[in-house]
C-alpha cells in the first residue's frame, strides 16, 4: 500500500486502469515510482514520507500515477501530468499549504532562509554593537574576488 495512493484511490478515479493491471503490477510499477519522485521532491520542505495521507497528496499521486501508466495512450495526458506537477509546485513554493486528512497543517521542516552570509559567521549579534564580529573567511575570500 502506497503512503499516498494506493490501487482502490487509482481505480476509483480512473475504473479502467482496473481492467489493464492487477493491484500488485499498478503498486510496483506504478505508484511506488510516484511516491518516490514526490518524496524526492517533498523531502526538501518535510519528513517524508508525509504523515497523515494529505488527501492533496493523494490527489497528485492518482493522477501521476494515472498518467505514467497511460504515457502516450491517451489524449490529454500531457495536461492532466502538467497540471499535477503544478499542485505539486504549489505545495512547494507555499502557495498551498499542506493539510493531513483530518485539516491539521502539516509544518515543514527543511525550509531554510538563504542569506549573503549563508557560508559565514553572523556579521551582527543580537546582543548589540559590541559583541558583532567580522568572519575572517568572508574577509579572505571578499580579498580573492578582489584580485
Amino acid at each position: 500500500m502506497g503512503s499516498y495512493a494506493d490501487y482502490a484511490d487509482v481505480t476509483g478515479r480512473y475504473p479502467t486502469m482496473g481492467k489493464q493491471m492487477d493491484d500488485t503490477e499498478m503498486q510496483e510499477s506504478f505508484i511506488a515510482g510516484i511516491e518516490a519522485y514526490m518524496n524526492g521532491y517533498l523531502a526538501k520542505l518535510f519528513t517524508v514520507p508525509v504523515a497523515g495521507k494529505p488527501p492533496l497528496l493523494t490527489d497528485i499521486a492518482i493522477d501521476l500515477a494515472y498518467c505514467r501508466a497511460n504515457f502516450r495512450k491517451e489524449k490529454g495526458i500531457d495536461k492532466l501530468q502538467a497540471d499535477a506537477l503544478a499542485r505539486l509546485n504549489a505545495v512547494m513554493n507555499f502557495e498551498v499549504l499542506l493539510m493531513d486528512s483530518d485539516n491539521v497543517y502539516i509544518e515543514s521542516v527543511g525550509a531554510a532562509v538563504w542569506s549573503t552570509e549563508m557560508n559565514y559567521e553572523s556579521t551582527f549579534s543580537m546582543l548589540g554593537p559590541l559583541d558583532d564580529r567580522i568572519d575572517l573567511d568572508r574577509l579572505e575570500d571578499l580579498r580573492d574576488d578582489r584580485n
